[in-house]
């Protein structure tokens, strides 16, 4: 497979069910699992736009900024699976937990105004501003336990715990991957390792394995999705399955 065998799979896989992201979560308000069907859907969002951003990277040849783009995309990608695997079980915890992320993140950035010496009185036109009163309200150990659940280690415990031993070989990739490129996101001196290792291939034929990888994940979990609407509301059940077959049908 090349880069334009790639694309033509991702243009087929992406015309089904167009728009799910947007659908799905409006289709479902007053269900109790409301909260698990806005968290996979604005996941799968944001996985969609880092799909399109590696793969133009990978395309480029930039190898440096795909491998940052695939670090964030594989971190997307194990919340969006244990938010999924929990709404399966009829569990809405882990999705209701992911919207209070926000009020630590604003704490986490009025800290570091302080650590700036920046008074935050002066930053009242950033997005975060309305933020800020919870975000004051946190402890540091509020912060932390309202952000645990989505750490690395955990998200991983969650989705093992659930998976059982079918996860070893689901996550048989994803965690090597993610662990390896730790250092193109902080900045790392492994890098540079990574990048003249040539133990897997050339550069171009890294990048467009890398590609594959991404572009089959984001299709898994907007299948997910397709998968948890269909089971909350039935009007999804012919989108579940088309794509369902095509995805077989590609080989992704």
């Amino acid at each position: 497979m090349n880069f334009t065998e790639l694309r033509r799979k991702d243009v087929v896989l992406a015309a089904i069910a167009p728009g799910i992201d947007k659908r799905f979560p409006s289709a479902v308000t007053a269900h109790p699992l409301a909260d698990s069907a806005s968290v996979i859907s604005h996941l799968v969002t944001c996985l969609e736009s880092l799909k399109n951003g590696h793969l133009a990277l990978a395309e480029l040849g930039n190898a440096y900024a795909a491998n940052v783009m695939l670090r964030v995309f594989l971190e997307h990608f194990l919340k969006a699976l244990a938010v999924f695997l929990e709404g399966s079980k009829q569990k809405n915890d882990l999705a209701s937990g992911y919207f209070r992320l926000a009020e630590a993140e604003a704490k986490a950035y009025l800290n570091a105004l302080k650590d700036a010496s920046i008074d935050e009185t002066e930053m009242t036109g950033s997005p975060m501003s309305p933020l800020f009163s919870k975000g004051n309200a946190l402890t540091k150990s509020e912060k932390s336990k309202i952000e645990e659940p989505f750490k690395y280690k955990v998200l991983i415990k969650t989705i093992t715990d659930d998976l059982g031993p079918k996860a070893s070989g689901y996550l048989l990739k994803i965690i090597p991957t993610y662990c390896k490129l730790s250092g193109f996101v902080h900045g790392g001196p492994s890098t540079s390792l990574i990048l003249m290792d040539s133990s897997y291939g050339s550069q171009e034929e890294q990048l467009l394995d890398d590609a594959a990888l991404v572009v089959s994940k984001f299709y898994s979990v907007k299948h997910y999705l397709l998968m948890f609407a269909a089971s909350l509301n039935p009007e999804f059940e012919v989108e579940r399955d088309k794509l369902s077959e095509a995805i077989k049908k590609l080989d992704l």
